[in-house]
């Protein structure tokens, strides 16, 4: 269902612990719960419906929908984490306090909760180009930019 991609340059490695990008393969639904963590994560969805509830996220393939971002704080609860279909989706995530190098604003203020839609203009942008030709040769690129998997 992923494949995970570790950075190699040890600079990244302070603040990223992992890409993943997401494989059609597999047999879905797939649920799992998520457990209370230190670490975060930033997730690019393209084409896909996301219901954020309090103790759960679901996704779901719509070609309707334009990329989207969520940012997932520190969980402090299990959270129910559901994938309906396969979908496009590339998350990096960070080592404890790594993501506070990338943004600006405190990360109390970007993810006051555990789990939210992040709607910073420049990540959306991002989240935009990263998706526009989004192909399986996008595995590529993280190859190239990782190299361990």
């Amino acid at each position: 269902m992923f494949t995970n991609f570790l950075p190699i340059s040890q600079k990244l490695k302070r603040y990223v612990s992992s890409f993943t990008v997401s494989q059609k393969e597999g047999v879905y639904p797939v649920k799992y719960k998520a457990y209370p963590n230190l670490g975060n994560c930033v997730a690019f969805f393209n084409q896909t419906k996301i219901q954020i509830r309090l103790d759960e996220i679901s996704f779901s393939k719509d070609e309707k929908m334009y990329p989207e971002i969520i940012i997932l704080g520190r969980l402090t609860s299990p959270t129910l984490v559901t994938y309906n279909n396969p979908v496009e989706e590339i998350s990096i995530n960070f080592t404890p306090c790594g993501i506070n190098y990338f943004f600006k604003v405190p990360f109390s203020k970007l993810a006051g909760q555990s789990h939210q839609l992040l709607t910073e203009a420049k990540w959306t942008n991002f989240a935009f180009t990263r998706f526009q030709n989004f192909q399986r040769t996008e595995l590529q690129y993280w190859k190239h930019l990782c190299c361990q998997t």
